[in-house]
């Protein structure tokens, strides 16, 4: 689900690194940050206001200190003022060994016969794939106007675009995970709706970041070492300590 509903972010950052190469790759990290800022207090709280949200173990133990990790490790890369290709494939490198220890813990935990699952998966097999490239198609054509709609709205109101991406495109890429986290407390799935917003940011930093600055280096503006970066550590403090009272809730 993190990695759906991440799927904004990942586009948006590479068609404003791609597009100019050289004015917009601020938007890729603020869009980034701010989308991270976002999700913590806007999705988590306004999930938490529809249900109480149970944090299992596993978030304690492991998720959440890997959020702070990868959010420090982002701010102290950052502070060169340059994300290079090397710390994009250390944080590539992150996502692939969190993603092996995932599938490594889903095949200890899981049980029970999927043959249902196989038979209704392969009954919908051509209209998922119809789906899917349909929601590919209009992410794409989505994100190409975000992006440019982004670079005007800055130039028209004389604003960096480093504001812009932290704002208007880090709401607008988030939209989804608000979405899915309010959808599933409402349905009685808090942990879905926990699980997706922490997910989302871990996949945020290490394969959108990671990704992108792979292929092309990324300016980091110092307001955002200074302000946004260290705020956002400050707030995923804030989210473990929460999590050790068992739930987040009013």
């Amino acid at each position: 689900v993190s990695f759906g509903t991440s799927a904004p972010e990942m586009f948006v950052s590479l068609l404003s690194t791609l597009q100019s190469g050289g004015s917009t790759e601020s938007i890729a990290v603020s869009n980034v940050v701010g989308s991270n800022i976002f999700n913590l207090l806007v999705v988590l709280g306004a999930s938490a206001l529809v249900t109480p949200l149970r944090v299992q173990l596993r978030l304690i133990r492991r998720d959440v200190p890997l959020l702070i990790a990868v959010s420090m490790a982002t701010w102290a890369m950052g502070s060169a003022g340059t994300f290079t290709w090397v710390a994009g494939l250390a944080l590539l490198t992150v996502l692939a060994i969190n993603l092996t220890w995932e599938v490594r813990t889903a095949r200890e935990e899981g049980g029970g016969s999927t043959d249902e699952l196989d038979e209704d998966a392969a009954a919908t097999l051509p209209v998922a794939i119809g789906k899917s490239l349909a929601g590919l198609v209009l992410l794409v054509v989505g994100s190409h106007v975000l992006v440019n709609g982004a670079t005007a709205a800055a130039l028209a109101l004389g604003v960096s675009q480093t504001v812009i991406g932290l704002t208007i495109v880090s709401i607008g890429t988030s939209a989804p995970e608000l979405l899915v986290s309010a959808v599933a407390a409402f349905d009685g799935s808090p942990g879905l709706a926990l699980g997706n917003a922490l997910g989302s940011n871990i996949t945020n930093i290490t394969l959108v970041l990671g990704t992108t600055a792979c292929i092309f280096p990324l300016l980091v503006p110092r307001p955002l070492v200074r302000r946004e970066l260290p705020l956002l550590i400050l707030i995923s403090l804030c989210v473990y300590a929460l999590a050790t009272r068992g739930t987040y809730d009013l």
